[in-house]
């Protein structure tokens, strides 16, 4: 593994429990493939709340997200646990984390558990030793099997949250942003029926805010309406959509902030654990970006 480069910068936020955040990105070539990976800082009036690493699971992705930068990427590789631990190993020591009381590891860079479980459980599994680490894992197919191996890996490292990522519940258009689904049925019934009758606490909704895709009235009454019975076991995140390449190619639009601000409105008055989340300032380091998609311009 071999550094390329590494980028440092501050930004402010909209989130749960911080609002800044000094970020550190680092591109290396990886046995070949040149990959991202990430180290944030967390702030709230100052303080530090906590230090989180975000990995990639593969290089490229079978989902082809519109909104994602990755899927600009031809290539698939999967990341072997050996890989992901090598780079793991050299942001935690880089950082100096053993010195930090909290940390917070994220599967959220490139790729999708779902294509890697097996290697992305080994690696985490390898990391039982740190007593300071926690886990946050994401995916766009997750599903009842899935999500059943997931409880039962929680039971030997600590997982701070499972994201579940929600656009629309229109098949049709669903289907046109995130094309896996033409592949893969999405039953998002069946992970909601799964999560009702979980004991786990630590389930995410990430719904992505598009203009023009889920950001109407009647968006937000079908969304809760699914989340009724769900109003005690999960938080909502508010995402706003982080422009690409792919975003403007596939003409996917961030909803204003009145309107994010509306939906959460709703949410909370509907009884609903929900915040609002989004950067300040575009500095291309926000979910579902890359920043050496951007080395050209």
């Amino acid at each position: 593994m071999r550094l390329i480069n590494k980028i440092c910068v501050e930004n402010e936020y909209a989130g749960s429990n911080w609002d800044f955040e000094k970020t550190t990105k680092y591109v290396f070539d990886l046995d070949g493939w040149e990959i991202e990976a990430g180290y944030f800082e967390h702030y709230k009036d100052g303080r530090l709340v906590k230090s989180v690493l975000e990995l990639p699971q593969s290089y490229g992705c079978p989902s082809k997200c519109g909104f994602c930068a990755t899927s600009g990427i031809e290539q698939f590789y999967i990341f072997r646990a050996d890989q992901l631990l090598e780079l793991f190993d050299y942001l935690y020591t880089e950082n100096s984390l053993i010195d930090h009381k909290y940390v917070l590891l994220t599967m959220t860079g490139m790729g999708d558990i779902y294509y890697n479980y097996d290697h992305v459980e080994r690696f985490l599994l390898g990391l039982k030793g740190y007593t300071n680490l926690s886990v946050t894992l994401s995916s766009v197919l997750w599903n009842a099997e899935l999500l059943r191996k997931v409880e039962l890996l929680s039971s030997q490292i600590r997982i701070r949250n499972v994201q579940i990522t929600y656009v629309t519940d229109n098949d049709e258009i669903r289907s046109k942003i995130i094309p896996i689904y033409r592949q893969k049925e999405y039953k998002l019934d069946e992970v909601i029926a799964f999560m009702k009758e979980s004991h786990k606490d630590y389930y995410r909704l990430n719904y992505i805010l598009m203009e023009g895709i889920n950001d109407n009235q009647k968006d937000f009454e079908i969304f809760a309406n699914k989340m009724r019975d769900l109003k005690d076991k999960v938080i909502i995140r508010i995402s706003k959509l982080n422009e690409t390449k792919a975003s403007k190619r596939n003409r996917l639009y961030p909803a204003e902030m009145e309107v994010m601000e509306k939906f959460h409105r709703f949410l909370q008055d509907a009884g609903m654990n929900s915040y609002v989340f989004y950067a300040k300032k575009n500095d291309h380091m926000n979910c579902g970006q890359l920043i050496t998609e951007n080395k050209e311009e």
